[in-house]
């Protein structure tokens, strides 16, 4: 029953939270945390150039590269952070109990960590990889899930127009319809 659960709730590839296990768990810590007037903060992380690496170099080496980026992810997490593969090269996490400036610095690190890592390939090369991370905020109370990953959407969108490999903040409502727009030709 252990690994038939296992097998619900966990990505079989990259083996952190699959999306619905995520959504569920993610839901709850963020009631929890409301109730609590606690700010919970929200990562939409995307690898830059996925379909770049898969149509150059397979589907193989794109699986890899989705399972290094988990493995690398999830080895610089604390035990109560919430880490899920939304779909595709599409990771979310929700951190609790951070500062603003806490949860940027753990979104920097994620992106340090992630560029130093080297995908060694069959005929000897070696691939880079790197990441862009949207991030946002409860700050307002009954905010819940869906509104953060979207806020935290809007700033992922805003790093990659910006250049990717980066962290892209919340955006005012007024700039967000005009960087979607510019999202939707990258």
């Amino acid at each position: 029953m252990a690994r038939l659960s296992h097998a619900v709730d966990y990505d079989f590839l990259t083996q952190c939270l699959a999306r619905g296990a995520f959504m569920a768990r993610a839901s709850s810590l963020i009631a929890r945390l409301e109730k609590s007037d606690e700010p919970a903060y929200a990562m939409m992380i995307d690898i830059d150039h996925f379909k770049v690496i898969n149509d150059t170099h397979g589907h193989a080496v794109g699986d890899h590269v989705l399972q290094v980026v988990a493995r690398t992810i999830r080895a610089n997490l604390r035990i109560d952070d919430l880490f899920g593969r939304l779909g595709g090269e599409e990771f979310a996490i929700v951190l609790a109990r951070q500062s603003p400036e806490d949860a940027r610095d753990v979104a920097e690190h994620f992106l340090r960590a992630i560029r130093s890592t080297a995908i060694d390939l069959a005929h000897g090369g070696r691939l880079s990889v790197t990441a862009s991370i949207g991030i946002a905020t409860s700050a307002q109370p009954e905010m819940g899930l869906t509104h953060l990953l979207s806020q935290a959407d809007v700033a992922l969108y805003g790093a990659k127009a910006a250049g990717r490999d980066r962290v892209g903040e919340p955006i005012s409502s007024a700039k967000r319809g005009a960087l979607l727009e510019k999202a939707a030709n990258i």
